[in-house]
């Protein structure tokens, strides 16, 4: 059996981050902000700040265990900010499959054997 987990990571300050999706950091996106994934996902489209920084914050849970809330929030609001932004939508979209419908269509499977003929 595998584990949901899915990872992304990206250089702010001479540190690497690691954003990390799994049931960890679901448990306390939900805890910190009250709110349900289901609720929270479409709203990180253009979130308010407060709910980007938590959400960074728990992603960051299984790596950066000693990171604060406003450690998190910090790094959110800051020069890196956008760059954080792209990270945490890939590793939320391979997370949760959102956009899964687009990748299968790409790359549609070739046709063996002879074709029918009229």
């Amino acid at each position: 059996m595998r584990s949901f987990y899915h990872e992304g990571q990206i250089e702010v300050d001479g540190e690497t981050l690691h954003l990390v999706c799994n049931f960890r950091a679901i448990d306390v996106i939900e805890a910190v902000t009250g709110e349900k994934m289901s609720n929270i996902l479409p709203q990180l489209v253009d979130p308010p700040m407060s709910l980007a920084g938590k959400v960074l914050w728990g992603l960051l849970r299984e790596k950066h265990e000693g990171v604060t809330l406003d450690e998190a929030a910090g790094v959110a609001f800051g020069p890196e900010g956008a760059a954080i932004g792209v990270v945490m939508g890939d590793v939320l979209r391979r997370a949760f499959n959102i956009g899964g419908e687009e990748a299968k269509d790409q790359n549609p499977p070739m046709r063996r054997g002879r074709s029918k003929t009229s």
